[in-house]
């Protein structure tokens, strides 16, 4: 969850079918963040990243006061637009098994 506080956010979100499109960084990469697209995906290089040009997002605008449920192994972007933006994420791990 992503409750925004003050600020406003550009946000875009692509589900686990996207995720052969979104070039992540493999995990041999010495890249803390190997869960990570490295791809810019507010200006993508398609010369680099041609497979994204047919990735699939689901966009929205969250403002001050929005609680964001993002869910469980779905990709997700926010661009900031604002001078000043302030946020607080909530995470879990989903309960696995039956």
């Amino acid at each position: 969850m992503n409750a925004l506080i003050r600020g406003k956010k550009l946000c875009l979100f692509f589900d686990r079918s996207q995720l052969s499109k979104l070039a992540m960084f493999p995990p041999e990469v010495n890249n803390p963040a190997h869960n990570c697209s490295q791809i810019d995906v507010f200006d993508p290089d398609f010369s680099r990243f041609p497979e994204f040009s047919d990735a699939q997002a689901v966009e929205g605008d969250v403002q001050a006061g929005d609680l964001l449920f993002i869910p469980a192994d779905w990709s997700h972007a926010f661009e900031h637009r604002g001078a000043f933006n302030a946020n607080v994420n909530f995470w879990w791990k989903p309960a696995s098994g039956g």
